[in-house]
């Protein structure tokens, strides 16, 4: 789109929020192994159990 402006800033966070890769300011790509660790992640924060009904 005419005007519009976009960084382009890419990055891969964790469930538990730690970022770890980041791609600022320039053209390339991440790459990045995901292990599937978000059931161990939610055993120690188990924020699901705070929603409500």
């Amino acid at each position: 789109m005419a005007g519009q402006y976009y960084s382009g800033d890419s990055c891969i966070i964790r469930p538990d929020g730690q970022v770890v890769q980041s791609l600022t300011g320039e053209a390339g790509v991440l790459r990045y192994e995901f292990n599937d660790d978000t059931e161990d992640f939610r055993a120690k924060f188990p924020v699901l159990q705070d929603m409500r009904h």
